[in-house]
């Protein structure tokens, strides 16, 4: 693990480093949700070659807050962390919430970026306002829900509960955050890495039609579809998620 310290607040980033790493990633999260989206799937990109970071956010997991409140406060703060951990050319990756992060990132950074993985993508990330009232008065409540509608089975149980379990405070912020954004038109025509937009034909938060329409709007972009999967396919279709990451990561 690694941490840093920014503007006097700790930064938890979990690490893993494969054999002679070719590449950097860094792994951004989703609204409520902290590096342990992301934990199964660090050991397996590292065996390929890299070097793997995934950031808690602050007010998420292990990083001090308060949580961030808009897509551009956590961008800013992405750009800051690359610096600190002395990344090269990075490569960078964010599920949900974290797509739009790593979108401004990479915006912020141009050329100094090598590929982008927006999972579970929209440019428009709008929260129904009942959820965000949820949120805020009973954000355990409101946590289960989404993560319930992530999966493309809405009737099983929802697992995972540990993504949320150190971001209660947080959660309310982050889905205002998301509602809020509208910068991606403008952030994806100053990407200048291949960029990949993985997306799931069964996402039934983040519909995989409205990635499907915006991918033109970058300078080198592919869309890629995972017919079995919904809003979580990290965790979903874990393996067949990775391999697809890969192919830009």
């Amino acid at each position: 693990m690694a941490t840093l310290r920014l503007d006097g607040k700790k930064v938890f980033i979990q690490e893993e480093i494969g054999d002679a790493p070719a590449a950097d990633i860094l792994l951004i999260h989703g609204a409520g949700m902290n590096h342990e989206l992301w934990k199964r799937s660090l050991p397996h990109l590292a065996r390929a070659g890299r070097r793997v970071f995934a950031i808690d956010l602050p007010g998420h997991g292990e990083s001090k807050g308060p949580a961030l409140e808009t897509i551009a406060e956590m961008a800013d703060l992405v750009v800051r962390v690359i610096a600190g951990l002395g990344l090269k050319r990075p490569r960078l990756a964010g599920h949900s919430m974290g797509s739009l992060v790593a979108l401004e990132a990479t915006a912020r950074l141009a050329w100094e970026v090598e590929g982008l993985a927006l999972l579970g993508f929209v440019p428009e990330m709008r929260v129904d306002a009942k959820l965000i009232a949820e949120a805020k008065r009973e954000p355990e409540s409101a946590a289960r829900r989404l993560l319930r509608a992530s999966y493309a089975d809405a009737s099983r149980p929802p697992m995972f509960w540990n993504l949320f379990m150190n971001a209660p405070d947080a959660f309310e912020t982050d889905l205002i955050a998301c509602d809020a954004y509208a910068g991606a038109d403008t952030a994806a025509r100053a990407v200048r890495c291949p960029t990949l937009l993985l997306l799931g034909e069964k996402d039934r938060l983040t519909p995989a039609a409205q990635g499907r329409l915006f991918v033109g709007k970058f300078a080198d972009a592919r869309l890629a579809l995972l017919p079995e999967a919904g809003h979580l396919m990290i965790l979903e279709e874990p393996e067949l998620t990775r391999a697809t990451m890969l192919t830009v990561l």
